[in-house]
């Protein structure tokens, strides 16, 4: 029995797709604990920018969204905007440990201060009603990408200090 996710060509199990690190060419292979291990090897500098990026925009739309009436819904703007600065910083080996330290500082922040959206999110979802349907909307993404960063960032950390 092979060990590894993508066996070799000749195998008569194959899928259409092609081969890589990112297909399964078995439908056997595709099990829960493969797909939670899966390795894509993308920096977490990458990650970091990418997500950044990401609350910034959503900052913005939704500033523009309700009106410009409030600067509270740039809050993710104020989270995205240093992670992307960090991100930048961090492309130098230097200080990619310090600057990647720091940003998951600042999504465990951000997480903290907007995942009481998410309970509200899930309100207006099912039909209820809630105060500020914007904001619960903007706090439940924000709380979910910052998240998404943490737990990513903790498994890089995890990942750096076993290879060395």
């Amino acid at each position: 029995m092979k060990s590894s996710i993508i066996p070799d060509r000749a195998d008569p199990n194959l899928l259409a797709a092609p081969a890589g690190p990112a297909y399964f060419n078995r439908l056997s292979d595709i099990q829960p604990d493969t797909l939670m291990n899966l390795n894509l090897e993308i920096p977490m500098v990458s990650v970091t920018m990418t997500l950044g990026a990401l609350l910034s925009l959503i900052g913005v739309i939704a500033y523009a969204v309700t009106g410009m009436v409030s600067v509270t819904a740039l809050i993710p703007t104020f989270f995205g905007i240093p992670l992307m600065i960090l991100a930048q910083l961090g492309k130098a080996e230097e200080r990619r440990k310090m600057t990647m330290h720091i940003a998951v500082v600042i999504t465990l922040l951000g997480f903290l201060g907007s995942v009481s959206g998410i309970p509200q999110a899930i309100t207006l979802m099912t039909g209820g009603e809630v105060a500020l349907p914007s904001a619960a909307i903007v706090r439940s993404l924000m709380a979910i990408i910052c998240l998404v960063h943490v737990v990513l960032s903790v498994r890089s950390f995890i990942e750096a200090r076993r290879a060395g």
